[in-house]
């Protein structure tokens, strides 16, 4: 019988360095170990006898960053992963099961997932606001969030730091409008309609949005050649400031 901890021996390619975590049942026999799409780090997702987990080995020290920030969202009420068992450079998550939000409002264009995805940042951003600065999650694309039976989950953390929390907004944006239907005129409204709730439950301005939309739209530009010219011609008319609704004036 192969075990969660044989196959993150196997995984891992050593043992997993760590003492076990009271009521973690490493265990449970594994039935299937499945490789998930991920462009920065190695991704399993482990189906085992005691339930599903999902194994991220980090090609970084960013395991650290990604833990400390899912134990304290937990802490807080914040819903993420679980973090079951860590150790160094890798990190057991429970599953979280549930569709992304890049295909629920690219397939539906409603905006009741954008104001869910906004009331899920406002939330976070108050919850780690102290007087050293706010906790910005970062990489918040909008795959990075899926709707599960107990609402909106963030994933992915790796990338968590003191900042600017129009950072998120302005990658979300930006994300809404240049994934298919890129730039509708439905998307610029689902776009107003996550601000607006922003707005409502975190009390913050989103003065200055604009520019931190531009910035994750020529992020997005150095990684997307084959849509580069048509993102570069929807930031210069971001610039411009011909596109409603990211006008400097969005504001309480």
């Amino acid at each position: 019988m192969t075990t969660i901890e044989d196959t993150l021996a196997d995984l891992l390619g050593r043992g997993i360095g760590c003492d076990p975590i009271p009521g973690i049942p490493l265990h449970s026999r594994v039935l299937e170990v499945k490789r998930l799409a991920s462009r920065k780090n190695e991704v399993h997702l482990l189906r085992t006898s005691g339930g599903n987990a999902v194994l991220k080995v980090f090609d970084s020290d960013r395991w650290e960053r990604e833990r400390s920030t899912l134990l304290l969202c937990r802490s807080r009420g914040i819903l993420v992963p679980e973090s079951l068992l860590a150790g160094e450079g890798f990190i057991l998550m429970g599953y979280l099961d549930g569709p992304d939000l890049r295909d629920l409002i690219n397939d539906t264009l409603d905006p009741a997932y954008p104001r869910m995805l906004a009331e899920w940042l406002a939330t976070f951003h108050l919850a780690f606001e102290n007087e050293e600065g706010i906790l910005v999650r970062s990489d918040a694309k909008l795959q990075n969030f899926i709707l599960t039976e107990d609402g909106v989950a963030g994933l992915d953390f790796e990338l968590a730091h003191l900042g600017d929390p129009l950072e998120d907004l302005g990658e979300v944006c930006a994300h809404i409008l240049n994934t298919d239907p890129m730039f509708v005129e439905e998307k610029y409204t689902l776009c107003h309609e996550f601000l607006q709730r922003y707005i409502w439950v975190s009390g913050r301005s989103v003065r200055g949005i604009t520019g931190w939309v531009v910035w994750a739209m020529e992020e997005a530009a150095r990684f997307r050649p084959g849509q580069r010219e048509r993102l570069l011609s929807e930031i210069e008319r971001l610039k411009g400031g011909e596109v409603w609704p990211f006008l400097e004036d969005q504001n309480r």
